[in-house]
């Protein structure tokens, strides 16, 4: 059976809603213990415990030291903002079993056990609250490291606890069998806990594939990788107890292949080398203090993905890419990321194209010339048709909106053909991005520039003339962004964004870029806006429109619908100005009216056909829109046959996981505000997809007309009738 479309669209607003449902006793609990698995989700935190019950004791002493620290935190006004990376309740939750593993078998009264339980509490919440800032300053998620250090010092000064605990303790041989190591996999997930038992470990693998099978797969590559180095330092004769420590390999596998970085291809083998450096690090503190419990503790994982995060940071490495939003389940956090990455680029900033009219790019990034090593981030425009030789008068405009940091207007232009060696830059103009970092326009006429330092500037505003200063042989624009404000600073990656291309030089300029960085010799021009496309789209309006659905043929049949059935489509904008459009299903479908264009952000799981339908047609529309003109786009939507889970569990290793739409305006609005006309084209072949469809915008109602056209039918909706609302009426 044909699928209508792929799942896989972003949910992330409904899982805050989610969160948002919980009880206060679950949103305590919950991220309490699942922070120890860096699961911030409540209720799935809260299955956890069911596991945790299994002993009853431990489970007692973890409630009360969970409660214990939250009243520390409220008691002090302390913030605890960092549900999967080892909140601090987890690190007092976990000390609390800690205490009551290391109590159970020492004789003394119940009373001292509580004081000691709670001692370890107050200690680590305080130890927590103090590492937390200074940690997260350096970029570091805070894990459970304070745990791992008043357990260290509580097991150094109660050494008789420790040996009577660890002697209680029921072990098992190395496994032999498939069937014992898959047992052996679940007592170690259980070891962080201080229960190596097969039902815990099976209730916190099934915890783990709630949250994210991703996390389980990077989680369970770090743990084979681990228990692999594991077997062969045994094999090399290194005396190594792996097994209370190898829940270390599954943590540091799942934070660094899924958690703390955005999984992708490379993550898999990050987390085989997590686990295995776990290993590594283990059996090295194991050696170094024997006598210790530093090696069995989850500081080996914790240090192994710092190491990590510092390696990729230092390096700059993108080919890994850290994840900030640790709160979603890493599917969605990549979704979210990965599409717009794809979408835009993932370097910004975004810069316009600094000159009027048309221009060549000269020499582009990593040109062969000049734009090489640290300062290949740059771009050469050259004016066409080029200027006759000794006359130059093409306007540069700010790329970007920013403060002039520093300009330079005393270096004569040079005749074509020659270059002043001794003035690298020539006339140049900085400008101090808001976006971050430091534009550079260089090579500007002499005594053309108008600017001033410390002036703000706007994008587009009239900066100085094109020139021939310093080391330009011909009269052209540089234009590059740095992360220093000195012009010797190495540069940075940037986009150039809303502008148009074109084959050749006498041809119309049709093909519209959202973002992109234009290769050497590309023909591009500033897109400017086209008032009536703008004004007809900044003004839809929220509202209830009412869509009348008509069939022809066959179509798939979870959007078929009878013929003259309606739906109603609720528009409303939230408080950051998007327009979330609800059909008669859950799923939203949220457009922005962007500074360049008409965009969708985001279509949520179980939108209605009608919303998927029109995501299709129009991911985006430019002001500059005009009969003719032309652009690709992507659709968040996952270019997959499988299945919706299927599908955003395999996405992250596929090299084009989103659905590509080519997309082409037909029509003008007329002077009325009407018929807006976009024909979209799928690229990505897809069962239940439609092939072609066909879009209309108005004045005031926005989209007003879709038909969608499938291999054996066809589905039309029009609108019937639209009701103005309040701006922001729920």
């Amino acid at each position: 059976m044909d699928k209508p479309y792929p799942e896989g669209a972003t949910s992330s607003s409904s899982l805050r809603t989610a969160h948002r449902f919980t009880t206060p006793l679950v949103s305590i609990l919950g991220p309490a213990l699942g922070g120890a698995f860096m699961i911030p989700h409540p209720w799935i935190g809260a299955l956890l415990w069911l596991g945790l019950f299994q002993n009853l004791r431990f489970a007692a002493f973890a409630l009360f030291g969970t409660v214990l620290a939250e009243g520390i935190l409220r008691l002090f006004q302390i913030s605890d903002n960092s549900p999967a990376e080892g909140n601090l309740k987890a690190n007092a939750l976990l000390s609390a079993i800690a205490a009551a593993w290391l109590t159970e078998f020492s004789g003394i009264p119940v009373e001292s056990q509580i004081i000691v339980v709670a001692s370890a509490v107050i200690a680590v919440t305080v130890l927590a609250a103090a590492m937390l800032r200074p940690l997260l300053r350096a970029n570091l998620p805070p894990l459970v490291v304070s745990y791992c250090m008043i357990s260290v010092f509580l097991f150094a000064i109660f050494p008789h606890w420790t040996l009577s605990a660890i002697g209680s303790m029921q072990w098992w041989p190395v496994p032999s069998t498939p069937y014992e190591w898959l047992i052996t996999y679940f007592r170690t997930l259980g070891a962080l806990l201080f229960s190596p038992t097969l039902g815990i470990g099976m209730i916190i693998t099934l915890a783990i594939l709630l949250w994210s099978r991703l996390v389980f797969l990077a989680g369970t590559i770090g743990w084979i990788a681990g228990i692999l180095t594991a077997v062969y330092l045994n094999d090399q004769g290194v005396l190594f107890y792996w097994m209370p420590t190898a829940y270390n390999f599954f943590l540091a596998g799942a934070a660094l292949g899924a958690v703390f970085f955005v999984p992708s291809r490379f993550s898999l083998p990050l987390a085989a080398v997590g686990g295995a450096a776990a290993a590594l690090l283990a059996a090295g503190f194991q050696h170094l203090s024997p006598y210790t419990a530093i090696g069995y503790l989850p500081l080996v994982s914790a240090l192994t993905i710092w190491v990590a995060i510092c390696a990729q940071e230092v390096t700059e490495n993108r080919i890994v890419r850290r994840n900030r939003t640790v709160d979603l389940p890493p599917e969605a956090a990549w979704q979210r990321l990965n599409y717009w990455s794809r979408r835009s680029g993932d370097s910004g900033p975004f810069l316009i194209v600094p000159l009027c009219g048309k221009s060549r790019i000269a020499q582009g990034e990593d040109g062969q010339l000049s734009h090489v090593g640290p300062w290949r981030h740059a771009l050469d425009f050259q004016l066409i048709p080029v200027a006759e030789p000794g006359f130059y008068d093409g306007m540069v405009m700010a790329p970007a909106g920013g403060f002039i940091e520093r300009i330079h207007d005393g270096v004569s232009d040079n005749p074509v053909g020659v270059c002043n060696y001794a003035e690298n830059w020539g006339n140049y103009v900085m400008i101090r991005l808001d976006q971050g970092g430091w534009a550079l326009l260089a090579h500007l006429q002499q005594g053309s520039i108008v600017v001033s330092p410390g002036m703000r500037v706007e994008v587009g505003a009239f900066v100085g003339r094109i020139g021939n200063s310093g080391r330009s042989p011909t009269p052209h624009l540089h234009l590059q962004c740095q992360s220093a404000p000195e012009l010797s600073a190495p540069t940075q990656p940037f986009r150039l964004a809303n502008f148009l291309c074109a084959q050749e030089a006498n041809q119309p300029f049709l093909h519209w870029h959202s973002a992109a960085m234009p290769s050497q010799g590309a023909l591009v021009s500033p897109a400017l806006n086209n008032p009536t496309v703008q004004t007809l789209l900044a003004s839809a309006a929220p509202g209830v429109a009412t869509w009348n659905i008509e069939t022809d043929g066959v179509v798939p049949k979870r959007i078929l619908r009878r013929q003259g059935d309606t739906e109603r489509v609720s528009i409303r904008l939230d408080p950051s100005g998007q327009h979330i459009l609800h059909g008669e299903r859950s799923g939203a479908l949220i457009v922005e009216i962007a500074a360049d264009a008409w965009r969708v952000n985001e279509l949520q799981k179980d939108c209605s056909p009608l919303l998927w339908l029109l995501a299709l047609a129009v991911p985006s529309v430019p002001y500059a829109a005009t009969p003719g003109m032309k652009w690709d786009d992507l659709v968040p939507l996952l270019s997959s046959r499988l299945s919706a889970g299927l599908a955003s569990f395999v996405a992250p290793y596929l090299s084009a996981p989103f659905v590509r739409v080519r997309c082409h305006c037909t029509t003008q609005a007329d002077n009325d505000g009407r018929g807006l006309t976009v024909i979209s084209e799928i690229e990505t072949p897809l069962p239940g997809l439609p092939s072609r469809l066909h879009c209309r915008f108005d004045r005031l109602c926005g989209p007003v007309y879709l038909q969608a056209d499938f291999p054996h039918g066809s589905i039309t909706y029009s609108l019937l009738s639209f009701e103005p609302g309040l701006p922001f009426d729920h």
